[in-house]
């Protein structure tokens, strides 16, 4: 008598049986047939059941391909703002892979490898030489006078109410090496100083309707900066300025390298 080994039916053919018995379509893997199928939906009308469920499940395969391909072209388009995302995304994967084949320097390398982090421009104070030569290479050599150091410049740029002299006064507590000046308020100073001619200049302008020359504000705030470093300051923060090309220029004209 004769034994049967058991029936095993193709990939394929258990998938359009799961389609339905009256179902008679292209393949799973034949995407032409399947696109043509999918046309027809929009041009051809089902004359049965059988062919217009076909026609959807054409259709079903491109929609559910289309939406997970905009999904994912979204996510690398526009990738959430979330910590998990910036650290499992695949860029993120990408980078460290190539991170693994870098070559690293040498733990002990000949000359001193140095970095510019926000700490140096913070606490310019704690910059000091990592070695120290020793006292018997060190010549005696003439007292010559010491330039002092040329004052830091940050401007600060924004619109108005965006908060730039709240986070300034946040710097200037914190770091009490930094200066908070303000364009603003010291042409609002000038005008109210009666014994100041740039204040009568000011005020003549004003009520002219015309712009303060950029001169003169760059002169208020020199002698600002100088007042304040009189007391110790090293860096400045000046709020309100440039506005322009111009005033850019103007400063450039002015102060010159004067100013980091």
């Amino acid at each position: 008598m004769a034994s049967f080994g058991p029936l095993r039916r193709p990939a394929w053919k258990t998938a359009r049986r799961w389609l339905g018995d009256g179902v008679r379509g292209p393949r799973f893997t034949d995407v032409e047939g399947h696109l043509q199928k999918a046309k027809e939906f929009f041009t051809k009308p089902a004359l049965s059941y059988p062919e217009y469920k076909q026609q959807c499940e054409s259709l079903r395969l491109f929609a559910f391909g289309g939406v997970c391909g905009g999904c994912v072209l979204s996510l690398f388009l526009f990738p959430p703002k979330s910590s998990y995302w910036a650290t499992w995304s695949p860029w993120q994967w990408a980078q460290y892979v190539g991170s693994c084949f870098k070559t690293a320097p040498a733990l002990f390398a000949a000359e001193k490898i140095e970095t510019v982090s926000y700490q140096s421009i913070l606490y310019p104070q704690r910059k000091v030489s990592a070695t120290v030569p020793p006292a018997s290479t060190v010549q005696s050599s003439p007292s010559k006078p010491v330039a002092p150091p040329k004052p830091r410049v940050l401007f600060v740029l924004g619109g108005p109410g965006a908060g730039k002299g709240t986070q300034c006064t946040n710097i200037c507590t914190r770091f009490p090496h930094w200066s908070h000046i303000s364009a603003g308020d010291c042409l609002r100073a000038e005008r109210n100083d009666p014994q100041s001619k740039d204040g009568e200049l000011i005020n003549s302008y004003l009520k002219e309707g015309k712009i303060v020359p950029v001169e003169i504000t760059v002169r208020l705030l020199e002698k600002a900066m100088q007042k304040d470093m009189a007391q110790g300051k090293t860096d400045f923060l000046i709020d309100g300025f440039p506005r322009n090309l111009d005033n850019v220029t103007g400063w450039e004209q002015v102060i010159g390298d004067r100013a980091d």
